[in-house]
């Protein structure tokens, strides 16, 4: 597995690929469950409800159980989640490099008609060596400060290969600013960069989610006279949401 993360880090246009594709499949399995008549597809708002009063929006999307009168006893209603706050813990995707990159991340997010706008800040413990060629000692490392804004989209195509209605896929794509110092040479860098985050995390109950999260950065920095640096990683997280 770290293999093939390994690999996707070094191509950036095949992880994009490999993403749009995710997106596409979830939109598809979406497609097919609301054409469905079986009753673990059909959504309900509220508590006791029955089956036969539903909507079908991909981000209302409840955990229920069965109930005493044949209906369906809601147990949270995610179409209710107006705001959430995560905090995530990230490490080098290479489990035997696991230190080279570390970071921690906060982010918000507030429902919109489709999906989510989300904003985020981290500070990381980089390894210069494994993040661009430009640097070649492996001893180095800095911090890298980043921020940006995107949107996030919550799919459930797990909910199908897994048979459970509370794990929840997301996908977030982002535009982002980082900056750091060289600490050697004294030289600030900075510059935008693009960030795609998949995260896949059970819904403990209606107030957070425990999970998952996979992240792909790649960032163009300038520094002194004109001199430019390419940076890319793919990062593994524990990722911890609060909903309001």
């Amino acid at each position: 597995m770290s293999a093939i993360l390994s690999q996707l880090s070094r191509y950036p246009l095949i992880s994009f690929i490999i993403v749009l594709i995710m997106a596409i499949l979830n939109t598809t399995i979406l497609a097919q469950d609301y054409s469905s008549n079986n009753p673990k597809n059909i959504l309900s708002r509220s508590i006791k409800k029955t089956t036969q009063e539903h909507i079908e929006r991909d981000d209302a999307v409840i955990s229920e159980s069965a109930n005493n009168d044949g209906g369906y006893e809601a147990l949270y209603d995610t179409s209710a989640d107006q705001y959430r706050y995560s905090i995530s813990l990230h490490g080098n995707h290479n489990p035997l490099s696991l230190t080279n990159f570390l970071s921690f991340e906060i982010s918000h997010s507030t429902k919109q008609e489709v999906g989510q706008r989300e904003l985020f800040a981290a500070v990381s413990l980089v390894n210069l060596a494994t993040l661009s060629t430009s640097f070649t000692d492996p001893n180095r490392s800095d911090l890298l400060f980043s921020a940006g804004i995107g949107l996030t989209h919550r799919f459930k195509l797990v909910q199908t290969v897994l048979n459970s209605n509370n794990i929840f896929e997301n996908v977030s794509a982002f535009l982002a600013g980082h900056y750091f110092s060289d600490a050697q040479t004294h030289t600030p860098y900075w510059g935008p960069g693009l960030k795609t985050d998949y995260i896949i995390y059970k819904r403990f109950s209606g107030t957070y989610h425990f999970g998952a999260k996979f992240s792909y950065n790649l960032a163009s920095m300038f520094g002194e006279k004109d001199y430019g640096i390419v940076m890319s990683w793919l990062s593994m997280a524990l990722d911890l949401g609060i909903y309001f």
